[in-house]
């Protein structure tokens, strides 16, 4: 049975996850030929983009990977600055953001999507602030959709107009326009997007309800929540924006799950609606602890969470 791998959102903590990815594909428990689908929310779908390309999820793919995660740099994210001077930068100059991260469009231009050979279906999820439905880009062979508009010209413009779409954390950075609508960070909605995932391959004939498909899924976050209270007062403003977007995403994280399990449990116990439904046979990499910082691009941070990834520092769950 074909897979699907689903990458969730998390910013710098994507070392993290590149790194469960290196160590699932170096010790055999994740190949290139079985997965026919990645899909990723923010972090997620960069490296989502690398993932869904042919010969990725291999041992030499794996390398070029970890080479892109352990070079990058803080200035190929987002223009530096201190976090004070950005603040009241924004505020002076009635921006609706605080970092510029148009390094990361070069970056991306530059040193990954010339790299880029879809030999998978690739989605990425990103929302609509006009409308406040989950939106994104889908790819497979010589088609591009984003949302229910086929693309046909400009495609790599629009496919890391999408990434960055779905990487435009709300008031970090600021939302992305495409067409008439702006858009900001998938996991507003959805921090592992399963169900935009499996509506999007429904949608274009991939799977249908009844039927039944394994799910890898690799999160940034852990599932379950801190057993002592955080001993940090945040008595700053970005701090505070920090712990609450920390917050946010776990409170989501968690629906996430909880839509999965209430999923498989109708699939089993409705007859009438099981035709509907599909069934996810899961299996979840977490870290053993909460990670720091998703705005901390340093190269020591990169380097402790992709070996936290890569050494097995993870937890495993599955479903049945």
């Amino acid at each position: 049975m074909k897979r699907l791998l689903i990458l969730s959102g998390g910013g710098a903590k994507g070392a993290f996850q590149a790194g469960v990815i290196y160590n699932l594909v170096r010790s055999g428990k994740l190949k290139d030929d079985e997965i026919f689908a990645v899909a990723g929310t923010s972090v997620g779908s960069i490296n989502g983009l690398w993932c869904a390309s042919n010969a990725a999820l291999t041992p030499r793919g794996m390398e070029l990977m970890k080479d892109m995660w352990l070079s990058l740099k803080p200035r190929n994210v987002y223009k530096q600055q201190p976090k004070w001077f950005a603040f009241l930068k924004a505020l002076i100059l009635k921006r609706n953001y605080i970092f510029d991260f148009s390094p990361l469009e070069k970056h991306l231009h530059e040193k990954i999507v010339p790299l880029l050979k879809f030999n998978k279906i690739y989605i990425n999820c990103s929302v609509n602030l006009q409308t406040g439905k989950s939106s994104g880009i889908y790819v497979e062979e010589d088609k591009m959709f984003f949302g229910d508009s086929e693309v046909v010209s400009d495609r790599e413009e629009m496919l890391v107009k999408s990434v960055l779409a779905s990487c435009a954390i709300p008031v970090v950075f600021p939302p992305v326009k495409i067409g008439k609508y702006s858009y900001v960070d998938g996991g507003v909605r959805e921090v592992i997007p399963v169900g935009f995932a499996i509506s999007n391959l429904r949608k274009h004939g991939h799977i249908k309800g009844g039927d039944e498909i394994n799910v890898i899924i690799v999160s940034c976050s852990p599932l379950h929540t801190l057993k002592e209270e955080e001993k940090n007062f945040y008595e700053n403003l970005y701090a505070i924006l920090a712990r609450s977007y920390d917050i946010l995403w776990q409170e989501h994280l968690e629906n996430d799950v909880r839509q999965i399990s209430l999923y498989n449990l109708i699939y089993k116990n409705n007859n009438d609606i099981k035709s509907e439904i599909v069934k996810l046979n899961v299996e979840m990499y977490t870290p053993v602890k909460k990670l720091g910082d998703a705005t901390d691009f340093t190269p020591t941070t990169l380097q402790k969470y992709f070996e936290m990834g890569e050494r097995g520092n993870f937890i495993n769950y599955r479903t049945t």
